[in-house]
Parts: C-alpha cells; sequence; structure tokens
C-alpha cells in the first residue's frame, strides 16, 4: 500500500501529518511499480481557525509518501494559492 500525508506547515497547533489518499498494490518480492496518486486541491482541506472551518487555506504544505505513518518518504514542499 501506498499512502499520502500532507501537513500545512504554518499549522503549529494542527496535525503533524494527515492521511490524504492511499491505493493498495500488490507487488511479488523484488518487484518495483510506479504507482501514480491524484492529489486534487480538495485533497488540501484543513481546519481553518480563522474562518472556523473546513477549507483549502493556501500556503506551503509538505507531501509525504510510504506504506506507513511510520516509513514515510522525505517530504516535498507544495505550495497551495
Amino acid at each position: 500500500m501506498v499512502q499520502i500525508y500532507i501537513r500545512r506547515v504554518d499549522d503549529i497547533a494542527g496535525p503533524q501529518k494527515s492521511l490524504r489518499a492511499f491505493r493498495r498494490v500488490s507487488l511479488l518480492p523484488g518487484e518495483k511499480k510506479r504507482v501514480v496518486i491524484d492529489m486534487p486541491r480538495e485533497s488540501f482541506t484543513c481546519w481553518d481557525e480563522a474562518t472556523r472551518s473546513m477549507r483549502v487555506v493556501p500556503g506551503s504544505y509538505l507531501l509525504m509518501a510510504g506504506s506507513s505513518s511510520a516509513d514515510l518518504s522525505a517530504p516535498v514542499a507544495v505550495k497551495i494559492k
């Protein structure tokens, strides 16, 4: 399984990582596959304390991928407008 987590950089009170997408992948021993997971804008919906609502908050986010929350790759920075 491949899991995608996000973290909103400016949200110091929010979660360190939040599961936003996943895809089950079957592999044989030693086999490799390229996995594509779409992350539409709605994947970045977070709690916005200023508006007290769930919405896509513009800003910097970190994307992390792995087989579980304990096994994540180095984060990739993205900006949402």
